[in-house]
């Protein structure tokens, strides 16, 4: 059975992706206006979809990479050896890079000890989080491909062809002799483009809506596995920030700037370090508030949340009174 619904997960996944394709093709005709041809749309419609995953797979494997050389420093090499000293000083360095290790209680005291003195427990907790990143990268990995070959390309540019989307315009010699279709995208293209993207934004954002609901009871969406695949890490990895690191979390949430936000462990950790009600919820449903301070462990926790939530609601109190006494 399991198996077979193997299967068909596939399949319907493989049907989105070739809906996505075409998409991305619409995309890169958009941007293209004089047309371009089957080598050009597969790579740089390729590189609209996937854009977003490599980067993602290329920021999990350098955080990888600096959590395997801190299991190395404590099981390779002799403590306070040149090599062993040389590769502590690189892992000082590299987690100013990574806030949410820097500011992990655990991964400090990892990288103070002697070896001899780092317990099982962390050793255990610190392997914990390398496995579970591997996973995040295997699963990111298997994401169905799309046109592995340019003789895929052609299916879909047929499709688009055929409904008007785009359409061939004239043919190109190659450096090699061979002639090369040029397609551009149409103003029927454009249009059906335009409204895909609205359509799909607005899809999107109601489903995000919810799933911030489902998050807010501490209930697992089913956005969590699939758009959110770093949420369980991330909460498995704030267990153990400083008070110091989630005061400053706060701070941060309550600023809305490129400069606090750039960063993408910085906004993980805005995100996952600790738990915070979107305004817009608990403005429709204030019950919420008292539901989600019991979520929180600790009497400190829920005095700076507290506090940070009477700042924010003081504040959009005073932009509704403005705008309120304009109407008058």
């Amino acid at each position: 059975m399991e198996n077979n619904e193997s299967k068909i997960i596939s399949k319907y996944e493989e049907k989105l992706v070739r809906k996505l394709g075409e998409i991305a093709i619409l995309i890169h005709l958009a941007r293209s206006p004089k047309g371009s041809h089957a080598y050009e749309i597969r790579s740089k419609a390729s590189e609209i979809l996937f854009e977003k995953r490599h980067k993602g797979l290329k920021f999990l494997q350098n955080h990888l990479d600096v959590l395997n050389d801190l299991k190395n420093l404590k099981t390779k090499h002799e403590f306070n050896s040149s090599e062993y000293k040389k590769l502590e000083e690189s892992l000082v360095k590299s987690f100013e890079d990574c806030p949410i290790f820097k500011h992990n209680l655990r991964f400090q005291k990892i990288l103070e000890q002697e070896n001899s003195e780092v317990s099982k427990k962390d050793m255990q907790f610190l392997e914990e989080i390398i496995l579970a990143i591997e996973e995040t990268i295997s699963e990111m990995k298997n994401i169905t491909t799309i046109w592995s070959n340019i003789s895929g390309i052609y299916p879909a540019i047929e499709s688009l062809e055929k409904n008007s989307m785009i359409e061939f315009v004239k043919e190109e010699k190659t450096e090699e002799g061979r002639l090369k279709k040029i397609y551009v995208i149409t103003d029927l293209g454009k249009q059906t483009l335009t409204r895909i993207m609205a359509s799909l934004m607005d899809i999107t954002s109601f489903m995000f809506e919810s799933e911030g609901e489902h998050a807010f009871f501490g209930k697992g969406g089913f956005l969590s596995a699939r758009f959110l695949p770093f949420r369980k890490l991330f909460h498995k990895l704030t267990e153990d920030l400083s008070p110091e690191a989630k005061k400053k979390i706060i701070i941060l949430k309550g600023k809305h700037s490129e400069k606090h936000h750039g960063r993408p462990f910085v906004r993980m950790m805005m995100e996952q370090g600790i738990a915070m009600p979107r305004l817009n919820v608990l403005i429709r449903h204030p019950e919420m508030i008292e539901k989600h301070l019991e979520n929180l462990e600790s009497d400190e926790e829920r005095k700076m949340v507290k506090s940070y939530l009477k700042s924010k609601l003081e504040e959009h109190k005073q932009q509704l009174t403005t705008i309120i006494e304009g109407l008058d």
